[in-house]
């Protein structure tokens, strides 16, 4: 019985391969047949890049037997060798869509097929005279390892990118962003990633969004109060993780707030804490303090609009109609979007929520914060003001 199965970092058409009773070339989605049982051999113009066991859907790091297909360990020297050569093939295309091997490229290959040695260290394969050779008669230039395993990490994982994708604004403008997407169809929470490359998706986890909540004492009413017009950070502290939680999509804190002023200015951040009570750091800028998440709202603001708020993200109307100021002393209920996020915390790990008015970013400013100075804002919890976070939890096979 023939089986079709598909060889990618993107979809890689004109591939050469073989098996025990088949051969030929890729097709358009990087498509190859094969018995089962067998063994396949694939090569680009003679270049022999490796062989493995056929199966469904093989990647470079298939063709290490030291990498296995393990994503774990595709800091290997040949598997990222081979996944830079063939995203170098093609200068042409884009190897976010597709690599096409044609036929004067694999001519091309051809004379360098005895030249070409894979199974070397990346600077010597970077400076090795036939490598250079062959992209001087392609007219490309050598995908450097970092951005080579990225997008092989990303193929392994089952994420496809797409780049400069038009986010539709509230304001009718839009944002363009990197999106990416999960290669098979089904339900998938819309998550915009500011982390490092792996903390978009978590494979084998989740389709449905499951909210923890973090409370500071439900069983006892309290509050705390902090000056209106300093950086000082009001800290709100889980207990360890007992175990690895998976974080995906939109926090949101629903506070109970008043003001000695008539308004008052909300930052919320969400951090990690490790063992030793440290920030993990999250890179998503320069500042390798960033928060895992982060929100404002000015209080006056927090009209919600009906129709488009959720349970799991507010919408506010910003409305001049709807401005609502305090009355000193006032207790008001305030939902704080915050942006979206994605991360896994490990076993052993804290989640720590803060609350601040000002910050030395100067974040939520506002030029005409007349009501800051000398005020004073607090923030209650307990079961008659139960201010809490919610948080979006990811759970194993998306169901709990």
């Amino acid at each position: 019985m023939s089986f079709t199965g598909r060889f990618k970092i993107c979809p890689i058409e004109g591939l050469d391969y073989e098996t025990q009773t088949q051969s030929g070339r890729t097709g358009r989605n990087g498509e190859f047949c094969y018995q089962e049982g067998e063994t396949v051999t694939f090569s680009a113009g003679g270049i022999v890049l490796g062989s493995a066991p056929a199966k469904e859907k093989l990647t470079p790091a298939d063709l290490s037997m030291e990498v296995a297909g393990d994503v774990n360990r595709i800091i290997n020297r040949k598997v990222t060798n081979i996944t830079r050569l063939l995203m170098s093939l093609n200068p042409a295309c884009d190897y976010e869509e597709r690599i096409v091997i044609t036929d004067e490229i694999w001519d091309i290959c051809c004379r360098f097929r005895k030249k070409i040695y894979l199974n070397q260290p990346e600077d010597l394969f970077s400076a090795d005279p036939a490598v250079n050779q062959l992209m001087e008669a392609l007219d490309g230039r050598l995908i450097s390892p970092a951005v080579a395993r990225n997008y092989l990490r990303r193929a392994m994982y089952g994420i496809v990118k797409k780049t400069d994708v038009k986010i539709q604004a509230r304001d009718g403008g839009y944002v363009l962003a990197d999106i990416f997407m999960p290669e098979t169809e089904g339900k998938y929470p819309v998550i915009i990633s500011f982390g490092g490359y792996g903390k978009g998706f978590w494979v084998g986890k989740e389709t449905n969004e499951e909210e923890q909540e973090l409370h500071a004492d439900a069983g006892a009413d309290s509050k705390v109060s902090y000056p209106a017009d300093q950086d000082q950070e009001i800290l709100f502290v889980t207990e360890p993780m007992e175990s690895d939680l998976v974080i995906a999509g939109y926090p949101m804190a629903d506070l109970f707030v008043s003001s000695s002023s008539r308004d008052m200015k909300v930052l919320t951040y969400l951090y990690a804490l490790d063992e030793d009570n440290e920030k993990i750091s999250f890179v998503m800028d320069l500042n390798p303090m960033t928060p895992l998440s982060k929100g404002g709202l000015k209080v006056s603001h927090r009209k919600l609009d009906e129709e488009r708020t959720t349970e799991y993200r507010p919408y506010h109307t910003h409305l001049r109609e709807d401005y609502q100021p305090l009355s000193p002393g006032e207790i008001a209920e305030a939902r704080v979007e915050m942006v979206p996020m994605t991360a896994k915390i490990k076993k052993g790990w804290k989640l720590a929520f803060v609350i601040m008015a000002n910050n030395e970013q100067g974040e939520l400013m506002d030029p005409f914060d007349d009501y800051s100075a000398g005020a004073e804002n607090t923030v209650y919890t307990g079961k008659t003001h139960p201010s809490y976070v919610q948080i979006p939890v990811i759970r194993d096979g998306g169901k709990e």
